[in-house]
Formats: C-alpha cells, structure tokens, sequence
C-alpha cells in the first residue's frame, strides 16, 4: 500500500477518516503492514479497525458469513481463470465506450495518445471489481496516474498481486464496492466498473456508492447485464436461463467447468453453435483478435469457456436490467448525472462490453 494512498481511505461504516498504527515499511516505504483505526473528530477512537496485510488494506472479515460461497466462487473463477489472454477484448469495449478515430460508440473522450490508452493518462483510475487485476494493470499500462483495484474476494491474495506485482502506481483494496472505503468525491479521474455491477446485491444501491466517490470532472463508466422481455420467446429465453443457472451454479466447480467446456465446444459446430448460444445455452460473444486458422479456434473456445463459466457461476447474484431501469437508477442520481455516451450505450442490439459514462 503506498503512503498517498491514506488521505483517501475513510471507514465504510462511518465515515471517519482511518489513523495508521504499527507500521512497517518496506524499502520502497510502502506500508506493508499496519492497522487502520477510524478517529472521531475529538481524536477518540472507535472500537472498529481494519487491518493491512501483505500491503492491501482489508475492509472485509476473512472467516465469518461476509466471507460466503458466492464470494469464494469469484475468487476460485479469477484464480483459475486469470485474465491475461484478454487485452483484445478489454480493448475493444474501451474503445466504444470512451471512443477513438474511425472507431465506434463513443464520441469524444479518447484524449490525446490515441483510442483508450490515452484517456487513462494522468488520471486517477478505479478498478471496481478488480477480478484478476487484468484490467487494473491495463490502464496503468495506459499512463493512469494511480490506478486503486478494489475486490472482495481472496483472489486479491492470488492472481491479483501476481498480475500487479510489478507495478509502482498501482494499490489493491479488499472491499465491497457498494460499501466502498474511500472519501465522497475523492476521485476526480474514472470510477470504471466492468462486467460487475450485476453481480452486487442491489445495481442501483451500488451505482450510487460508485457515484458518492466521483468527485466534480470525474466519470463512472458501468455496464450491467441488460435484459429485453418485449416478446414471448424473449421471456421464454431468460426464464429458461434462470432455470439452468440455479441446477449449474449448484454444482462444484469441477461440475460448472465440464458444463462451461461442454458447451463452449457446442458453440463451434456450424449453425448448432449459434442456435446453443442464441437459446442462452451459454454465453461467448466476441472474439476480437488477429489469430487465424486453429489458434483463431482455440480461443473462441477459451472465450466460450470463461464467459459461460462467469454467466452460469455459483455466485449469489446475476442481476438483468431493462433500458428503462437502468435509465431510472441514473436519474436519481444526485446531482444527476450526464450520460456522455447514450447513443452508443442505449442501442438494440447492444454493443457487446460497452459501458454507460456517467460525467460528474
């Protein structure tokens, strides 16, 4: 944990700015050990604390019922999966979302440098739902100033430090993004939350915290499983989805991962494969890439594999939002927010991994 990384922080319980006690430093003078001790405003201290280990500061209890399956479940995902093969596909969806030359979706925004390298360069960046820490490290790689990676689960103790090691600029939190640990209107750069919010328990509880923490010429760029049930076959589609994720996610991992091979190796039989993933049987989406012939093939199937995994998971909470809702849950904002890419967000269908900016 570097040191700048203090004045940030505050007790999600109450607010209170944290006082560092017992530290230890590192070489670098990053703190690798301590406690944090939230202080009321005559100096008295509370009886919560929270501790850092191993240079992340833990705002989360590692026994107990906050530490549950589905918690576990992203964290077994992460540390199997990792994330590494993926830049292509973490390229492309930041590339419609905050838009380059000759590019699609997002208008104005990439910043100088080009596409959506360019628009991390100097900012303040959050990771919210770290995952494997991939993306983290992307938009360090991308010129970000101080990138802060949050996740909840004990994958921050496994991939996550192993894919950030390396990186000066970078800090990890273990924490839940809808209580998150940081100031109201602290960060003055980008809140991004990709491919997570429908995964906490409320969507619209936890784009308010995302939110609480965007300080004025910030932005929050989030994405949410949509879900459309205009028609009867639409219905029928995620009502049958729902059916199969509850008997899947049941199953141990070994069991969810030959159900996420089995049909990830469906999807790439001609015509049966597109009826597997349009029945919502699985989930692959794109593969955007320069590969050809069979190592295009290979990882098609790798994709088919960790997409399918991640819809049918063991976790607690999939959440699919109609347009309408989601629209909604950002008018009640306060103050509401400015949708700086709707036209490109609020299209049917949907562009694959594109995220709504919200500017503060």
């Amino acid at each position: 944990m570097r040191a700048a990384l203090l004045p940030l922080l505050q007790c999600p319980r109450t607010g209170a700015s944290l006082v560092l006690q017992n530290a230890v430093y590192d070489a670098q003078k990053n703190i690798v050990s301590g406690l944090l001790v939230p202080a009321t405003k005559d100096k008295k201290r509370v009886a919560v604390s929270y501790p850092i280990i191993r240079g992340i500061p833990r705002f989360v209890p590692h026994t107990g019922p906050a530490a549950s399956t589905s918690v576990a479940a992203f964290g077994d995902q992460w540390n199997h999966f990792n994330y590494h093969q993926y830049a292509g596909h973490f390229a492309l969806a930041m590339q419609r979302t905050f838009g380059r030359a000759g590019g699609k979706g997002g208008g104005k925004g990439g910043g100088k440098g080009g596409g959506y390298m360019g628009f991390f360069k100097g900012k303040v960046c959050i990771d919210a739902g770290a995952g494997a820490g991939m993306q983290s490290r992307w938009m360090a790689q991308g010129g970000a100033k101080h990138v802060i990676a949050l996740e909840l689960s004990h994958a921050v103790d496994g991939v996550i430090t192993e894919n950030l090691r390396d990186l000066k600029n970078v800090d990890i939190i273990q924490c839940s993004i809808d209580a998150i640990p940081l100031k109201t209107a602290s960060i003055k750069g980008l809140v991004l939350c990709h491919n997570v919010i429908q995964h906490t328990p409320n969507v619209a509880n936890t784009l308010a915290e995302l939110w609480r923490i965007t300080g004025t010429g910030g932005e929050v760029a989030f994405n949410c499983y949509t879900r459309n049930s205009s028609t009867l076959l639409q219905r029928w589609r995620y009502r049958y989805y729902q059916g199969v994720r509850r008997l899947v996610g049941r199953l141990p991992m070994g069991g969810r991962l030959c159900y996420a091979h089995a049909m990830s190796a469906f999807r790439l039989l001609p015509l049966i494969g597109i009826v597997v993933e349009k029945a919502d049987m699985m989930r692959r989406g794109e593969t955007p890439g320069s590969n050809h012939g069979w190592a295009k093939i290979k990882h098609a199937y790798r994709v088919g594999v960790l997409n399918t995994y991640d819809y049918f998971g063991a976790h607690d909470y999939q959440h699919h939002h109609t347009f309408t809702e989601l629209k909604t849950m950002v008018k009640q904002l306060t103050p509401r927010a400015k949708i700086a890419n709707g036209a490109a967000f609020f299209t049917t269908p949907q562009l694959p991994g594109v995220a709504l900016r919200l500017k503060k």
